[in-house]
C-alpha cells in the first residue's frame, strides 16, 4: 500500500515526497502539467516541504494498485510458509489508503495468508 512521488530535475533524482505529509495535489492545474499516466511537471517555481522546486521539475507518482498487491501476495504465499506467530503488515495504514484500496480488497489480501 505504498505511494510516493519521486522528484527529478533534468532527469536526475532529487528526492521523495509523500502525498499525505506533503499535501500533494497533482490535479491542481495551476501548479502541475500532466506528462502522461504517472508523470507531472511543475509549471511554476514553488517551495514544497522546505525544498525549492523549479518550473520544469518532474514528479513521478509511484504506487501499488490493489490488483498488484493481490498478485504479489499470491506469488509470495506460494514461496513463503508462515507459522501462527507470523504477522502481515501494510507499509502505510491511514484512512486515505484504506479508502483507496477498499475494505473488500484488503480482506482479500489477508485471506491469501489465512491458515
Amino acid at each position: 500500500m505504498f505511494e510516493c512521488a519521486v522528484w527529478f530535475r533534468e532527469q536526475k533524482y532529487q528526492g521523495l515526497f509523500s502525498f499525505q505529509k506533503d499535501a500533494l495535489n497533482l490535479s491542481d492545474t495551476s501548479v502541475f502539467e500532466g506528462l502522461g499516466e504517472n508523470k507531472f511537471a511543475f509549471k511554476i517555481d514553488t517551495i514544497l516541504n522546505n525544498q525549492y522546486i523549479r518550473s520544469g521539475d518532474v514528479l513521478r507518482r509511484e504506487r501499488v494498485s490493489p490488483a498488484e498487491l493481490q498478485a504479489m501476495s499470491l506469488m509470495l504465499q506460494k514461496k513463503i510458509s508462515l507459522d501462527a506467530d507470523a504477522r502481515i503488515s501494510f507499509f502505510s495504514w491511514d484512512e486515505d489508503f484504506i479508502n483507496r484500496y477498499g475494505i473488500e480488497n484488503i480482506e482479500k489480501i489477508y485471506q491469501i495468508w489465512a491458515y
